[in-house]
């Protein structure tokens, strides 16, 4: 008796084999859970800056670099990445697994807070567990378009 023999002799079994296939197929697409916008959990926890009428020499000097240094004391920090694009910018920082980032979190929250009060009127520094920028690229892009513009 070959294995490709078998499906033809035992006819019942073979079409029981599938039902059972596709019944855990139907059971498993029920219990499967779907969302619009899952939560998101890692390790990482996200930082914008902006410096409004600064140079780009001059946020990475004053806000950048003293957010970094003090970011590097936290405990259970394994990396930092920081770009700054006009008078603007960014920091992502990796914590090791196993890391409360809530209160990682609340931390770096007091530290970008002591760094604003030292900086000019305007400066803004948000802490996210989430790159919200990043996750508002991709759920939604927006195009307006139109004819010439009468008032140029």
């Amino acid at each position: 008796m070959s294995l490709l023999s078998l499906p033809i002799r035992r006819p019942v079994a073979t079409s029981m084999f599938f039902a059972g296939i596709v019944m855990l197929g139907l059971i498993g697409w029920r219990l499967l859970p779907v969302e619009l916008l899952p939560a998101l959990g890692g390790d990482e926890l996200f930082v914008q800056l902006y410096r409004p009428g600064s140079e780009p020499e001059v946020v990475e000097r004053e806000v950048l670099l003293p957010l970094e240094a003090r970011v590097s004391q936290l405990e259970g920090v394994s990396e930092s990445w920081g770009e700054v694009v006009g008078s603007g910018g960014s920091l992502r920082i990796q914590f090791e697994s196993g890391v409360d980032l809530g209160v990682r979190e609340l931390e770096l929250q007091r530290l970008a807070t002591d760094l604003v009060r030292t900086q000019p009127r305007g400066t803004v520094v948000n802490v996210a567990s989430q790159d919200l920028e990043a996750m508002s690229r991709f759920v939604m892009v927006v195009q307006v378009t139109g004819a010439e513009d009468r008032n140029a």
